[in-house]
């Protein structure tokens, strides 16, 4: 399943299918017009680090980086698992030196096979 979601939402030939998903779940003010899709592995810092790879990584028009993953079975880590994520993409913008103020907004959707909030509004 992440193969196919991968060469559907993450592909560079067709960036129009993300952008239109994107749109449609964000209802963003100002629409996505263009995504760029960006390699999915995240730094390491150090060797011992651990190595995360995302389903989906882009950043758009609108200058946000956009995590998307998609996740089939509940391995009962999806909250904390998540914020690793953000956190990784939303760390890495800055260098030494740089302002907080260049820091992107930083989005992570998670399309589940599994209900894992308890309320009927996500």
């Amino acid at each position: 399943m992440d193969f196919v979601f991968k060469n559907i939402f993450g592909s560079e030939k067709h960036p129009n299918i993300l952008i239109s998903f994107l749109n449609a779940t964000l209802k963003p003010k100002d629409l996505i017009t263009e995504v760029e899709i960006k390699n999915t592995d995240l730094n390491k810092g150090y060797i011992e680090d651990k190595f995360s790879r995302l389903d989906v990584k882009a950043t758009t028009s609108n200058n946000e980086i956009i995590n998307i993953e998609i996740q089939l079975k509940n391995e009962y880590n999806m909250i904390k698992r998540s914020l690793y994520y953000w956190s990784k993409l939303y760390s890495e913008q800055l260098n030494e030196g740089e302002d907080y103020s260049v820091l992107k907004r930083t989005i992570c959707i998670n399309i589940l096979n599994f209900k894992y909030l308890k309320t009927r509004k996500f």
